[in-house]
Parts: structure tokens; sequence; C-alpha cells
């Protein structure tokens, strides 16, 4: 049918949908030929992971937390990556690849707020679209805020140069 290939003026045929169709080949001097073309829809999900961080690994408030989000579709190609964050962080994009490729590998970048709790927890989901439309999701991947800083101590008393003797309570 007309909606599952077509071919270019330079004779090259293109995909256009699942199905069947017969092109007619003709080459000057010989009879014409019809050539069948079947064309299988793309029903298969890429394959989609978050290479970094690690599940459960730390980031403290204030952070620039890097993601970095690998997808494959060998069929169509990956057409879009997608990073959400939700919990003590909130984050969420997507972005289109033109054209759409076998394998790609896309960094995100989301802060962690100043006054995100301690021992909170940032939830990660990663998706990849293909060329054809299938989606797929990672598992959320946990990260954990925490506080890696250490507490600066400042003494008023006593004075600097005080005497104090053996024994006396400050």
């Amino acid at each position: 049918g007309p909606g599952v290939a077509s071919v270019t003026s330079g004779g090259l045929v293109r995909a256009l949908g699942a199905g069947s169709a017969s092109i007619l080949v003709a080459v000057t001097g010989l009879p014409p030929v019809s050539v069948p073309v079947n064309v299988a829809a793309d029903a298969i999900a890429p394959a989609v992971s978050i290479a970094s961080p690690a599940d459960g690994a730390g980031v403290e408030r204030g952070d620039l937390v890097g993601v970095v989000v690998q997808a494959s579709d060998g069929a169509s190609g990956v057409a879009r990556t997608r990073l959400d964050v939700s919990g003590a962080a909130a984050f969420s994009e997507e972005r289109a690849i033109q054209p759409p490729t076998p394998s790609t590998s896309t960094s995100f970048a989301f802060s962690v707020p100043v006054d995100a709790p301690i021992g909170g927890g940032i939830d990660l989901v990663a998706a990849a679209t293909d060329g054809s439309g299938n989606a797929s999701s990672t598992p959320v991947r946990r990260l954990v805020v925490v506080d890696r800083t250490a507490p600066t101590i400042v003494l008023d008393t006593p004075l600097p140069d005080t005497q104090i003797g053996l024994g006396e309570v400050l």
C-alpha cells in the first residue's frame, strides 16, 4: 500500500509504516518487474539505564548533581531521552535526538535545594522513546541528602592570652 514505502527519484526505497507493498522496478530496454516489500513494525521499546550516579549515593544541599542516561534501540533508533527527579529535589527535562540514533548517552544536571532535609530521598527515573514511539523507563534510583560539612567551633571565652589555673572552671 501507499503508506508502507516510498521511492525517491534516485531509486531509494524508504519505509513509511508497517505492511506490505509492491514496487514496480523499470529499466530501459527490459520489462518492468514487481518487487514485494514487507515492512515489519518496531514494537520493541528502547533499553534505557542510569549510568551515574550510583543507587544510594549521597548528595549535599546545594550540590549540582550530574546524571548520565544511556539508551539504545537497534530498530528505529532512540528519538528522546528524559530524566524525572522527585522527592527532596524536583526536576524534569526531555531531550530530542535528531536524527534518532542506535545508541546515546545524555547528560542532565539538577540542583539539590539548600533547604533539602538531611536524610531525605531524591528519586531518579530515566526514560527513552524510540523513533516508532515505543517507550521504556528505568526502575527508581534513590539518592540520599547528606551533610559532609564538618562543624565550625568558635570559642568566645576565655579571651586570648588569658591565664587559666589548674582546676579552674570556665
